[in-house]
């Protein structure tokens, strides 16, 4: 991640974008991703899950939020983690099956998907699916 950054430095550094600049942007999306993500994770016991699955888990946030994956999309790999584990299913393979889906998902699509699970039978909290869609609006 941090050839990453550096290559972007470099390329901002030619379009006469400061470094300070890019820094603090991915200082302060790191800083907003990581309150929205711990604030869906906080949710769930995972302690019966393993540490490298745990790992894996958390590594592949991390990457999608620096790698630009909008918040949203961001908020329902949680909600997913947390069901997930919840249902005693969460691995890492089972999760990273599903993560490239989850992260190219746009508005409208999450929208779609927070109305159908309101109305799934097997949907566990619909106070937090109504929840969910209001905030989308």
């Amino acid at each position: 991640m941090n050839f990453f950054i550096t290559i972007l430095q470099d390329i901002a550094s030619l379009q006469g974008i400061p470094t300070q600049t890019l820094n603090q942007f991915f200082e302060k999306r790191k800083n907003s991703l990581r309150e929205a993500i711990l604030r869906e994770i906080r949710q769930g016991d995972f302690s019966l899950i393993s540490e490298d699955d745990k790992i894996a888990i958390a590594y592949k946030l991390y990457y999608s939020a620096m790698e630009g994956v909008a918040k949203n999309n961001l908020r329902l790999m949680c909600q997913i983690i947390n069901g997930m584990e919840e249902k005693r299913r969460l691995t890492a393979p089972l999760f990273l099956k599903y993560t490239p889906i989850l992260a190219t998902l746009s508005e409208d699509e999450i929208l779609v998907l927070s109305i159908m699970a309101q109305y799934h039978p097997l949907s566990i909290d619909k106070n937090r699916c109504a929840r969910d869609e209001h905030n989308l609006r």
